[in-house]
């Protein structure tokens, strides 16, 4: 979530009924959504077998070191023996 802007998180918050967001909050906000990220990215996948993958990508432009760059994206999708994703 590096680079988000207050401005940007307060649209964010209001598009979610939250009226109006201090510096601070989009700061928190911010910094909780990189901790889920950054868990859910780390999280072990060892415990399952997926026999099916389904693999994708996709270029975004994102802030990186001070720039705005085209970044690829890998998108995954695994599927259980049973079918479920």
């Amino acid at each position: 979530m590096q680079g988000v802007s207050t401005r940007k998180m307060d649209k964010r918050a209001k598009s979610l009924g939250i009226e109006r967001l201090s510096r601070s909050q989009a700061s928190e906000m911010t910094k909780g959504l990189n901790e889920q990220a950054e868990a859910f990215r780390k999280r072990s996948l060892s415990h399952s077998r997926y026999p099916v993958l389904w693999i994708d990508a996709l270029y975004e432009k994102v802030r990186y070191d001070n720039r705005v760059m085209s970044l690829g994206i890998l998108l995954v999708c695994g599927a259980y023996k049973k079918g479920e994703r």
